[in-house]
Parts: structure tokens; sequence; C-alpha cells
């Protein structure tokens, strides 16, 4: 595996807390601190369906659903707690210059303005123009490019065209029986001090 040199590092899900509080906006009744817990969605990256379990016979369409999320909200997400340690981990590996923020809009212009409020309040100065917007994250991929992120797909993408992976993990990917054991920032400390030594494979990333 090719040395990380450059460090892509998602948003939503990952550095704050999306998910959960998105579907308590739009009334499903979730506990916002502990994310989503229903063992039926254990591995299932579909918000839509999830948000849906709640609303028989009211369904949203997906444009309905992102619609409703207003631009406050995207620019008020919460910090996830592991935030601190995982922006820590990204700076000692590769360097403040070598961390870029990669991250995903919907087709409101809302989430896009939302998203930049979000980076100027929460992030440190030196990220405020270290950001790429992009709905095709892999197109960023190359060896010696790590993606950090909770998405199985978009991590999936990222390796098929020659980056390295690491999953973080939660409730809806291959990673939740780590997240339900509390072994979330556990199991990505170790993970990067792998990568410091260059003994990490994707294999391991995802494991």
């Amino acid at each position: 595996m090719p040395r990380i040199i450059e460090v892509f590092l998602d948003l939503d899900d990952t550095l704050n807390k999306f998910s959960a509080p998105a579907m308590k906006l739009v009334g499903c009744p979730v506990d916002v601190d502990t994310y989503i817990g229903e063992p039926q969605f254990r591995g299932d990256y579909d918000l839509l369906k999830r948000v849906n379990s709640y609303r028989p016979g009211r369904e949203f369409t997906l444009q309905e659903f992102w619609n409703s999320i207003p631009r406050a909200f995207w620019a008020n997400t919460p910090k996830d707690p592991d935030f601190d340690n995982i922006l820590n981990a990204c700076e000692s590996l590769v360097g403040r210059e070598n961390v870029i923020i990669l991250t995903a809009p919907t087709k409101d212009p809302d989430c896009l303005a939302g998203k930049l409020e979000w980076i100027h309040q929460y992030l440190p100065s030196w990220l405020h123009r270290q950001y790429i917007v992009t709905p095709r994250k892999m197109y960023n991929s190359a060896p010696g490019r790590l993606m950090v992120d909770d998405s199985d797909s978009n991590l999936k993408a990222w390796t098929d065209r020659g980056g390295t992976r690491l999953r973080v993990p939660r409730p809806w990917n291959a990673g939740w029986e780590l997240y339900e054991k509390g072994y979330t920032w556990d199991y990505m400390a170790e993970r990067f001090e792998e990568f410091s030594r260059g003994r990490l494979t994707n294999a391991a990333c995802m494991a």
C-alpha cells in the first residue's frame, strides 16, 4: 500500500452528527445522542428508508426529505464526540496542508450554503479553504490518498480507483458491531497508528 500523503475527510456523520438529528427534525422518535440503533437497519445506509419506516402512509420522496432540511440545520449540526480525535489524527498523519474536507451536497442550494457555514463555524481556520463539495467523491481518489468516511459505498468506490479507505463505524455500515460496543475511536486510533507506520492494508481498514 502506498504511503498516505493526503487525507480526504467526510463531514456528515463523520465529523458531525447528522442522520439522527435530521430524523428528529422531520418527526422521527429517535435518540439523537446515540445515533440510530434500530436492529433492522444494521448495516443499511438508506436514510430515507429509515425515515419512512416511522411514517407509514405518508412517506417522503427523496426530494421532499432533502428539501425539508433547512440551511440553519446544515450550518448547526452538532459536532461528533470524536471530532477532535479524528481531526488531530488526520493532522498528525499528513500535516495540515494535506487534510481536505470532502463532502457531498444535496440538490438544494441551502445545503451548500449551510455546509460552508458549518465549516467556518466548527473547523479550525486552516481548514476554511481546504474543502471539496461534490456528489462524486471517488473522482478525488488516487494511490496515497486516504478517505475517512462512514459510507461503505463511498469507501468502495474510492478504493476501486486506487485510494485507501478508513471506515468510521456507525450503526448503518459494516462497522455497526464496533459502534454498538463503543469501540469507534479505539478502532480508528489503531488504524491511524498503523497508517503512520505504513503497516495497514485496505482489507484491515474495512474489517
